[in-house]
């Protein structure tokens, strides 16, 4: 199968997601299909795996941007088009994030009743913003394109945002590198890794992973951390990744000598998985996480909100916790449980039988299963909507379109 993917940029050392789309279109290839990348930019990393790189430069209007894309795609002749977030030329979508439309309302949520007309004022005017509504839209709304999500929830926010239909929408969790992250890993580095970052072996480490504190609930966390510090135990937090607009440090701090210690940007974050004791992520919004699955994946107790994509696949009190709201005094006194050292080993074992249900090897076998059935209703002739395929193979329909 002759497969097009539309990224941002594609380097498989840059956050996330980006490591994500690089591993998928490594198995891809790996399964015998032929992969084709058009990307803003590509690293040498990113070209060093089996793929047709095709650039289209750096273009900072996304509308701009996403008509760019469809012209090159348009020339690929692919079977299938999926678009990760860059483009709305597309036979399936998917977006790490989720919802843009449903992203602003949840900043809109959490921001102050006084402040909310401003943030909406935002939303509506702000070209950034526009631009970022309208490109959602016409990717979505009333489009043939059939969309994967990663969770329920945002499979529920494309329905109430969108009116994407069950009949269009796949909910498939992401799955993780099962054989990479493992709690033999623990073993290898977690003494060498707390060494160094100072932890002593009493301690219980907590981590963080996030780049949008305010929306994954750091300053909860840090809320919990200073409960937990006034009540004499012994904890510890490490935040790996980087939100220069959150200006939290100064509230560590507060929390005395190296109790926080913020690591930046972390591209391998093996080392702290194997040093750390717990995972958290109190967020308010999140429609997938990598992070936990991976923290799960180590053996890690995971601790989070309902409101998070991952969530769905915990069991409250057994592989980790998940808290009706991100408040700190739920966070502290669930994080005051994992002190029984017997209990956290037990929800650490627990953690890891349950990444191991969602290896990346399912993900992927799943998301070609939908590219199978897109191009079985194409062969039929039996699609209701005209997808990005079928523009195709409609020159009439492309000529239209086009103008």
């Amino acid at each position: 199968m002759k497969i097009a993917l539309a990224v941002h940029a594609f380097d498989p050392q840059r956050d996330d997601a980006s490591a994500w789309n690089a591993e998928f279109a490594r198995r891809l290839a790996r399964l015998g299909h032929e992969v084709h990348v058009v990307s803003q930019g590509f690293t040498k990393a990113g070209l060093a795996l089996p793929i047709e790189a095709h650039a289209i430069g750096r273009v900072r209007s996304v509308i701009r941007r996403a008509a760019k894309a469809e012209a090159e795609l348009r020339t690929l002749g692919a079977d299938i088009v999926h678009d990760l977030g860059l483009t709305w030329y597309a036979d399936l979508f998917s977006s790490h994030a989720g919802s843009p439309l449903a992203m602003q309302a949840s900043r809109v949520a959490a921001t102050g009743w006084l402040k909310r007309p401003v943030m909406r004022w935002r939303h509506r005017l702000l070209p950034s913003y526009r631009r970022e509504a309208q490109l959602a839209r016409r990717r979505l709304d009333n489009s043939g394109a059939e969309v994967v999500t990663w969770s329920e929830a945002a499979a529920a926010d494309y329905q109430t945002f969108h009116g994407v239909g069950s009949d269009r929408c796949h909910v498939i969790n992401k799955g993780v590198d099962i054989k990479r992250f493992a709690p033999h890993v623990r073993k290898l580095r977690r003494e060498t890794t707390r060494r160094k970052l100072g932890i002593n072996p009493t301690d219980l480490l907590l981590l963080f992973v996030g780049d949008d504190y305010a929306r994954q609930g750091l300053h909860v966390t840090l809320q919990a951390v200073r409960r937990l510090v006034r009540m004499g135990k012994p904890i510890r937090l490490i935040v790996a990744g980087e939100d220069k607009a959150a200006g939290l440090d100064r509230q560590a701090a507060r929390l005395g000598d190296q109790v926080v210690q913020f690591l930046g940007d972390v591209h391998d974050r093996l080392p702290y998985y194997a040093a750390a004791d717990a995972f958290v992520l109190p967020a308010r919004s999140e429609p997938s996480s990598q992070s936990v699955l991976e923290a799960a994946a180590c053996g890690l107790p995971c601790i989070t909100t309902k409101a998070t994509g991952a969530a769905e696949l915990l069991s409250d009190g057994r592989d980790g916790f998940i808290l009706d709201s991100g408040r700190s005094r739920l966070l502290a006194d669930r994080v005051a449980e994992l002190f029984d050292g017997q209990r956290l080993q037990k929800m650490g074992q627990a953690a890891r039988r349950t990444a191991m249900k969602y290896p990346f090897e399912r993900c992927v076998d799943r998301i070609v299963e939908v590219y199978d059935s897109i191009l079985a209703r194409r062969e039929a002739d039996e699609p209701t909507v005209l997808t990005a395929s079928h523009w195709r193979c409609d020159p009439a329909h492309a000529a239209r379109r086009a103008a």
